[in-house]
């Protein structure tokens, strides 16, 4: 049998604890340029889902029922932000909790996405200036 050659290169992953507990670490590629695309409709799917939410709540279901639409809203939802930062971010960002639980105005998943983009931002701006320095050099040898 023969050994597999291995290729080693920085994928410009990142890692974060959530809340300062190192024990929660979020883990996703910052650079990547379809990300923003991704958070974009990301947010607008949440946005639909926290209408069926409110609506949700409004209905006189049973409690059992509503408890299990609940559910199946969050694990729909965790599972599109998995997607969109293509990385199991959904277990240490909210572990059990829903994580369109309402906070401060908002929900926990965007407040999760809104705190991700400042450090999404800073990675695209540093590796563009980068690109940019070595697009310049090659552009001496048209």
């Amino acid at each position: 049998m023969s050994k597999i050659a291995n290729l080693s290169f920085d994928e410009g992953y990142k890692e974060f604890s959530v809340n300062g507990d190192e024990s929660r670490i979020v883990r996703f590629r910052v650079t990547d340029l379809n990300l923003w695309d991704r958070i974009a409709k990301l947010q607008d799917s949440l946005t639909e889902k926290a209408e069926k939410y409110k609506k949700l709540l409004k209905t006189t279901k049973s409690a059992k029922e509503t408890a299990e639409q609940l559910a199946a809203l969050d694990k729909e939802a965790k599972a599109e932000i998995d997607k969109a930062y293509d990385a199991p971010v959904s277990e240490p960002a909210f572990g059990a909790g829903h994580c369109l639980t309402p906070t401060n105005g908002s929900f926990i998943a965007m407040n999760f996405i809104e705190s991700t983009a400042p450090f999404i931002e800073k990675a695209y701006n540093s590796e563009t200036k980068k690109i940019n320095k070595y697009v310049k050099a090659a552009e001496k040898f048209k």
